[in-house]
């Protein structure tokens, strides 16, 4: 996937942070590492900075990290501050973008199926994949 349209899309993201506050994270990366975190399951701040430690190579390949991997209150504060409705904008345009610089798009769903499981196995597990019509 080539990851320069996400990251230009969340650089977009008006910056939340004081200009004259400390900045020595840039907004794409923070929100990057952030929403690569989300995916991966990461449940708060604290998993967003051990994901940036454990897979700084990676990011590192495509994004600036000036100062590094920030930390969980970097996080913190970013989140807290930045405009859901235009983060939630940006993040649906995603899809839009990759489709449009032809990458491919595939929608996953997946479901459990109740009382399927018992002593000798867990439960069944059936999962669903389509590609949208963008």
């Amino acid at each position: 996937m080539n990851t320069q349209t996400p990251k230009e899309r969340l650089g977009a993201t008006e910056d939340p942070r004081g200009q004259w506050g400390s900045l020595r994270h840039k907004l794409e990366d923070i929100l990057f590492i952030g929403l690569c975190s989300v995916i991966c399951r990461g449940e708060d701040f604290v998993d967003m900075e051990d994901f940036g430690h454990d897979r700084e190579e990676w990011p590192r390949g495509f994004l600036e990290l000036p100062d590094g991997i920030p930390d969980s209150d970097t996080f913190r504060r970013v989140f807290e501050r930045i405009d859901p409705n235009a983060f939630a904008e940006c993040l649906n345009s995603l899809p839009r973008d990759i489709g449009r610089n032809g990458g491919r798009c595939v929608n996953i769903d997946g479901k459990t199926v109740r009382g399927g499981g018992n002593s000798e196995h867990s439960a069944y597990h059936a999962v669903s994949a389509w590609k949208p019509l963008i």
